[in-house]
């Protein structure tokens, strides 16, 4: 279907040779919307924080090749930030991009009759493209400039954008408002052949991506409105015979509204009968149905019968703070005032975390320990289990102090 959808246009009857002249095939569009990043420094993994949204707009130019395959040129510009709290780090960067994309209409490609593809394209991109950009790493909280992307080391001149290929994908959405104009959304990554986008790289770190949420509008300027973007799958791939298939499903319908005609005629005398036979079936699937439900309802009154209810498992509470000196492991540390439990909860603990006020930070820690081999023990065990900031802290007299 998609090699039909793709070159179906050069197969085309005779009847059908002013086809093409029938449809315009270009519109242009334009968007706004937010930029996200996908990177080392993110507040949480999947879920942007309030202060990782940033704007961005472009513009498009589609070339129709079919209602199902159009070629999408785009150019989009934007800001994108990141933060991350516990680590005292954020990044700004400006970006310039431009991508060209293969957008494919699944509705139409998987429901080519469906009346709702009259309003309605719901349609997947995936393309390459090439982003340049600026970034300023900095401190999340005094602003201060720790590394720079595309300006000088203090970040005060602008210096030549860093290029980088780019491989957009995605999905999005047409409603057609009009001859004229169609309202959109779409959504779509960029996986980035890079890892200074957030003026971060870690050693063998994936690379970073970020992704373009927008809306926009699109409009087809040319003079003829009938646009090949709206045009029916039955008419892109087999313009010549569609005249004549219509013909044909006009002449099929008035036969089998006549051979309906005969049958109810013939199935007059017969309609008592067939209603007495219906309810009697229907009373027997019924008391079937009612037996099965009786055996059911049996069955799980033992197995509730049966059943024990266990006590919930015990959280573990952290031992009172020793006095002296020991060491202990810091599984977070953020700004607000975070209850325990629901420290505990986030990370996945097995007992409660301690909490300590220093340096404007609440730090929780795990364990008591004595000697600094077994807390790097433990500092390793959370850290398979997902804690990756985990590290060891030493603790005198209950305060927590830097090493």
């Amino acid at each position: 279907m998609l090699f039909f959808a793709l070159t179906g246009m050069t197969c085309h009857s005779a009847e059908g040779s002013n086809f093409k002249n029938e449809y315009s095939r270009i519109s242009l569009g334009l968007e706004f919307g937010t930029l996200t990043p996908y990177g080392d420094i993110k507040e949480y993994r999947y879920i942007p924080a309030s202060g990782e949204w940033g704007r961005g707009g472009g513009f498009l130019l589609n070339y129709h090749f079919t209602s199902i395959f159009t070629l999408q040129g785009h150019f989009a510009m934007g800001e994108l930030t990141g933060t991350r709290q516990q680590n005292n780090h954020r990044f700004e960067s400006d970006l310039l991009e431009g991508n060209l994309k293969s957008r494919i209409s699944l509705s139409r490609l998987l429901a080519p009759t469906n009346t709702m593809n009259e309003w309605v394209n719901i349609y997947g991109v995936f393309g390459v493209g090439v982003v340049g950009f600026r970034t300023k790493k900095m401190t999340y909280d005094t602003r201060e400039i720790i590394n720079t992307v595309g300006f000088s080391p203090d970040g005060a001149i602008k210096e030549n954008r860093q290029a980088e290929l780019i491989l957009p994908f995605g999905l999005g959405v047409n409603f057609k408002v009009s001859e004229r104009v169609d309202v959109g959304l779409s959504s779509a990554f960029r996986y980035a052949n890079t890892d200074h986008l957030d003026g971060r790289a870690t050693a063998g770190g994936a690379k970073d991506m970020y992704n373009y949420t927008s809306v926009g509008l699109t409009f087809r300027v040319a003079s003829n409105t009938r646009s090949m973007d709206w045009a029916s799958v039955q008419e892109t791939l087999y313009p010549g015979d569609v005249a004549r298939m219509n013909h044909l499903s006009t002449r099929v319908d008035e036969l089998k509204s006549e051979v309906t005609t005969l049958e109810e005629e013939k199935k007059s005398s017969k309609v008592e009968l067939e209603k007495v036979k219906k309810t009697v079936e229907v009373i027997k699937t019924e008391k079937d149905h009612l037996a099965r439900e009786v055996f059911l309802l049996k069955d799980t009154v033992q197995v509730i019968s049966k059943r024990t209810l266990a006590p919930p498992p015990e959280v573990k509470k952290e031992e009172p703070v020793k006095a002296g000196e020991f060491f202990a492991v810091q599984v977070m540390a953020t700004r607000r005032n975070t209850p325990e439990e629901e420290v505990r909860q986030y990370l996945g603990l097995s007992m409660q975390p301690m909490r300590h006020f220093s340096g404007r930070l609440y730090r929780y820690t795990i364990g008591q320990f004595t000697s600094a081999g077994e807390a790097v023990a433990r500092m390793q065990k959370l850290r398979a289990n997902g804690v990756h900031d985990a590290f060891v802290v030493k603790i005198i007299n209950g305060s927590l102090v830097d090493n």
